[in-house]
């Protein structure tokens, strides 16, 4: 027995699972895979680079796990955001989403390397500034439809 959630359209057609999702939800967890897929890349760079060298820089395997843990995180965000079960703390995800992409954003403009950053390294900050607009219209859209049922 299957449970699944049903929503009945004004022209008596179901739609399930991810039928239901709209364009919105569907560009926030493409953007947030592309960030950790991205992260988890570099994760795997800075583990390769260690060792292929013969004396890797002090902290390079420190960063390589925080790369790890924040592809992590933005998985466990999303995943928690769009989860059924957790729906009734989405609003308190969405913010920690938000923050979590703002603080990554951050980091990188803080401990980043620019000297030899191509074309990868400024386009997932890109995709993250674009999932941050999209996050707060989200929360946006869903403020106006409280409103609006009240």
């Amino acid at each position: 027995m299957r449970n699944t959630v049903n929503i009945q359209l004004t022209n008596g057609k179901r739609r399930t699972g991810l039928q239901r999702l709209g364009l919105l939800p569907v560009a926030i967890m493409m953007l947030t895979a592309y960030a950790a897929i991205y992260h988890f890349y570099l994760a795997y760079y800075l583990f390769e680079w260690m060792a292929s060298s013969a004396k890797a820089a002090p902290g390079v395997q420190m960063f390589a796990i925080l790369f790890i843990l924040n592809g992590l995180g933005y998985l466990a965000l999303v995943s928690a955001l769009y989860l059924p079960a957790l729906q009734p703390v989405r609003r308190i995800t969405g913010f920690l989403l938000i923050g979590y992409t703002a603080l990554t954003m951050l980091l990188w403009y803080l401990l980043g390397n620019r000297s030899n950053e191509g074309l990868m390294d400024y386009s997932v900050n890109i995709v993250e500034g674009v999932l941050l607009v999209l996050l707060l219209v989200k929360i946006w859209q869903e403020r106006q439809g409280r409103r609006h049922a009240a």
